[in-house]
């Protein structure tokens, strides 16, 4: 039996650029789809009793006279919102995503929370039918940064999931959506010295929100912004901060990410002579 509910955040659906490039219309029958595959086995397909709705069964289920839907399924499909099986049935990339995850979660758990068990593939070549086609699959809310931030071609997503991972594990709570961490970046946090260093700082299997991460985040930055700016130290300073790293770890945050981190500010003669 299908959970009553699934997680759902308004700031990624209105986000989405294939989603805002349809009308009203169809992304009001869109989200009637998304609460008919939460019902589905397979979870996230477009069935009933196992069986792809005709366009009239569909206009009855959503409320709406037949003549509408192919319209509506054709706009929402040109857009890339959703893909198809080679049978033709209709599903969602997201809702499929998260209950491979979750189905890998719990092997898991009952396997004493091995971590190369998370380092399976994930996606087949049957759930990628229209890749060939232009649709490639969706990212839960995947959204690029300027290349200085992460580099070209990087998802936001992947290295917030790495980096909330212990030992390879993080809870499956997470990957449902990074909507609070993402309003942090449309607010000016960086992502190399602001989010992650926070995030890999407090990964634990039992955090099930990014929202706790948030809070931290937004107070060692507020602390970070009182400290009075101070003079930049001197490369015998540097060079004693980089032995004291490599002898014991001990690194300040005041002194900014640490050697071998993005953004470090020890002068590279200082590191090259380290190595």
């Amino acid at each position: 039996m299908a959970d009553p509910w699934f997680k759902f955040f308004p700031t990624d659906w209105r986000s989405d650029p294939k989603l805002r490039m349809c009308g009203l219309a169809a992304r009001g029958l869109w989200i009637e789809m998304l609460a008919l595959m939460h019902e589905a086995t397979p979870y996230g397909h477009l069935l009933v009793s196992g069986l792809a709705p005709t366009d009239a069964q569909l206009a009855v289920l959503v409320g709406t006279s037949p003549d509408q839907i192919p319209a509506l399924c054709g706009e929402l499909e040109s857009a890339g919102v959703f893909s198809r099986t080679k049978e033709g049935v209709i599903y969602s990339r997201r809702m499929t995503r998260v209950a491979k995850k979750s189905a890998i979660a719990r092997k898991n758990g009952k396997n004493g929370g091995n971590p190369t068990l998370r380092k399976q593939k994930e996606i087949s070549a049957s759930d990628n039918q229209n890749s060939t086609e232009g649709v490639k699959p969706q990212k839960p809310e995947a959204i690029f940064q300027t290349a200085s931030q992460l580099g070209a071609g990087t998802f936001l997503y992947d290295r917030l999931i790495e980096a909330a991972s212990s030992r390879g594990q993080c809870h499956q709570n997470l990957a449902m959506g990074i909507g609070p961490i993402t309003d942090l970046v449309a607010k000016g946090f960086d992502v190399d010295s602001d989010i992650l260093p926070i995030v890999r700082e407090r990964a634990s299997p039992t955090i099930r929100s990014w929202s706790y991460f948030v809070t931290i985040i937004v107070q060692r930055h507020a602390e970070r912004q009182a400290i009075p700016s101070k003079p930049a130290p001197k490369p015998a300073d540097w060079s004693a901060r980089v032995r004291a790293f490599e002898e014991d770890g001990t690194w300040a945050m005041s002194w900014g990410p640490r050697p071998g981190d993005p953004g470090c500010l020890v002068p590279d003669e200082i590191t090259g002579a380290a190595a």
